[in-house]
């Protein structure tokens, strides 16, 4: 007999366990399954910007957080490159940023979705789906070598970019995914020990073909996040620490501040081909949250925010429409709610994409009339990129 549950979310990250938290507040019933063990690590910059902070309060995780000694981020510094540098204070988003792993983070928001008592189901595989009338039916899962079913009223891909149940219902039902037109990227991530960004401070470098962010985090670590075009990974074999040595550091400031940095971690790599809006899910009542339904530029600083965002606005449709309504008009709402949300902020982000993938020279110029454009006409650019 399949054991039954208002949600379903599929992914335990950022967005994945902040709706969970904030369903199960409001009395739903919720499973919150995820295939990996954790703590984990993940391919992510790590930046948490100043809204996230609110989030976590809501959450009831913002003590937690604070506690694991992450570093406090005072602006994120962009150096073209040949050097030349703007800053973007994080009190232009209303306060400090916070650089902590996402192993910390995420494993603290699976544990306070453990103290509400909803049904976290970690190392679990999908095995199966039942599909009928345009409607996931249910699930099977592989759990501890046990097979199991459950069901739901709603379900939430929140699996990030691999789109994982968004992509399997395509299948099932035929249906091709979108082809997009924009070139292949391959993002890398590793903690490093010895890298001497300036103190405070998140580092963003741009270099002819993409771009990488380095910064504190706990322990006197940093992390370091970067994105090359799959052509120039290609070259280099996939090697990371070619790529960081040989194209990461050919701009100046990232050959200084990683001259005698050493690698801590495994490298974590992805490859990137679409920013913006994803396909919609074909189900009536499957539902998607944090990147599985849109991924934002990393440069922005506000992929974790938009996790933390979005499954707020999927909760509080929730709320006001219920899940025994037509889910044909609560899906509507909540694509009108993300629509109204991130519509501005994904179009400006287009733009400035297009700057950060230009040429050199281009990019040279760039940063040249940031760094000399006065505070207001640079903080108006920047607030451009939480817009609603």
């Amino acid at each position: 007999m399949p054991k039954g549950f208002d949600v379903a979310i599929i992914g335990a990250g950022p967005a994945g366990s902040s709706l969970a938290i904030r369903l199960a507040t409001q009395g739903y019933k919720i499973a919150l399954i995820e295939e990996q063990r954790f703590p984990r690590d993940k391919l992510c910059g790590e930046f948490i910007s100043p809204e996230c902070i609110n989030h976590f309060q809501e959450l009831g995780i913002s003590e937690r957080i604070k506690f694991h000694g992450g570093a406090f981020l005072q602006e994120t510094v962009f150096y073209s490159p040949s050097g030349v540098a703007f800053s973007v204070p994080s009190s232009w988003f209303g306060g400090v940023a916070f650089g902590l792993s996402r192993a910390i983070m995420d494993n603290e928001l699976l544990r306070r979705a453990i103290e509400l008592k909803i049904d976290v189901l970690t190392e679990t595989h999908i095995t199966d789906f039942s599909f009928s009338r345009n409607r996931i039916e249910r699930l099977t899962l592989k759990r501890k070598e046990q097979l199991e079913e459950i069901k739901a009223s709603i379900f939430v891909d929140a699996t990030g970019r691999r789109r994982y149940v968004i992509k399997k219902l395509k299948q099932i039902k035929g249906v091709p995914e979108a082809k997009r037109k924009e070139k292949r990227l391959v993002a890398f991530k590793a903690h490093l020990l010895g890298a001497k960004p300036s103190e405070e401070t998140c580092e963003i470098y741009f270099y002819d073909g993409g771009y990488g962010g380095l910064s504190s985090i706990e322990n006197g670590l940093c992390n370091l996040c970067f994105i090359v075009r799959e052509d120039q990974a290609r070259v280099f074999g996939g090697d990371a620490l070619r790529l960081m040595r040989e194209v990461v550091c050919s701009n100046g400031r990232a050959k200084m501040t990683l001259k005698n940095a050493e690698i801590v971690s495994t490298w974590h790599s992805t490859t990137l081909q679409s920013f913006g809006y994803s396909s919609p899910a074909d189900a009536e009542n499957l539902f998607a949250v944090g990147d599985a339904a849109a991924f934002v530029d990393p440069f922005t600083g506000s992929g974790i925010l938009i996790a933390l965002e979005s499954s707020k606005l999927l909760s509080q449709v929730i709320r006001e429409y219920g899940i025994s309504t037509d889910l044909t008009s609560l899906k509507r709402a909540y694509m009108q709610a993300c629509r109204a949300k991130f519509d501005r902020r994904f179009r400006y982000c287009s733009l400035l994409r297009f700057f950060a993938f230009s040429s050199p020279l281009f990019v040279e110029l760039a940063a040249f009339l940031f760094s000399k454009s006065p505070q207001l006409w640079l903080k108006s650019i920047a607030q451009l990129t939480r817009a609603s």
